[in-house]
């Protein structure tokens, strides 16, 4: 099943550039391997995911839908033309670039990225909260 099924915009580009990442998020995530626990909010598929690593996932997540929106044209185009290399060359970079993106966010590494992303696909609650957190901070960037 893709990670896309089953969540809502906002947090359908920056889960659906999980996939751009190299793999399937489930697919991913080693099942010693997650997130900080000890003190955030507690999820109902999971021990509690620590408030500055939900907060650090949705400002990478911001960065990711970004990098996905830019790459999305023209990884579709290159589809449609049937052009596989370009596809494949397309994603690289994109993959490349959001890889980058989450490593230069401080208090969050690529894995947790990825076991929060698939976290907030089982959780309405965890996914509600990061799309709260994406919004306030792009209010703040834009001052509304």
């Amino acid at each position: 099943m893709s990670i896309v099924h089953g969540l809502r915009a906002p947090l359908l580009g920056p889960l659906l550039a999980l996939l751009l990442l190299g793999t399937d998020v489930p697919a991913a995530v080693a099942d010693n391997g997650g997130p900080e626990v000890e003190h955030g909010h507690s999820h109902s598929h999971g021990p509690a995911i620590a408030e500055a690593k939900v907060a650090a996932f949705a400002e990478a997540a911001r960065t990711v839908e970004r990098i996905s929106q830019r790459y999305q044209p023209k990884i579709r185009a290159a589809r449609e033309a049937g052009d596989e290399a370009k596809v494949r060359a397309h994603a690289g970079k994109a993959r490349e670039e959001m890889t980058r993106a989450i490593q230069r966010q401080p208090g969050i590494s690529v894995q947790e990225y990825r076991t929060i992303a698939r976290r907030a696909r089982q959780d309405a609650d965890l996914a509600a909260e990061i799309r709260t957190r994406m919004r306030q901070a792009d209010e703040r960037v834009t001052g509304g």
